[in-house]
């Protein structure tokens, strides 16, 4: 890593230890608290050991980019069973599963439509424990 990219991330530590230090205050309700918003943050790396997340919803908004293979097929079939479309015309045709519906994608991950196999979905709760152990440093 170079000196500059250190710097940077060194930057970025400690903005988000600002966010998360006034997003606590504010889970305190202190009149100084502030919630944080990471719906497009970037938590490659981060270390979010003992730290109170805003909600499963927000952590999925974030972008996750490439996940494992596992991954990314548990986080396919949580998509398919939200959007009661269907996968295989999606992966045989290009057909958008979520075309036509109310609403779209609820995690913003890189999928891969070689992976795709049918099969029931976890729950939210456990996705995101997934993505962030995979994604994250936390233990």
């Amino acid at each position: 890593m170079k000196y500059p990219e250190i710097v940077r991330l060194i930057m970025k530590t400690k903005e988000i230890e600002k966010i998360l230090a006034n997003h606590k205050k504010w889970l305190e309700n202190k009149s100084n608290g502030i919630k944080a918003n990471l719906s497009s943050a970037n938590l490659r790396l981060a270390n979010l050991f003992n730290t109170k997340l805003p909600s499963i919803g927000m952590v999925f908004l974030a972008s996750w980019s490439e996940v494992s293979d596992q991954l990314c097929l548990e986080l396919m079939r949580y998509d398919a069973s939200l959007c009661g479309g269907s996968f295989e015309k999606w992966v045989e045709k290009n057909i958008c599963p979520f075309d036509g519906q109310m609403f779209t994608r609820s995690i913003n991950f890189k999928e891969k439509k070689e992976l795709w196999s049918p099969g029931s979905a976890k729950n939210a709760l456990e996705l995101c424990m997934m993505l962030l152990k995979e994604k994250t440093r936390l233990a």
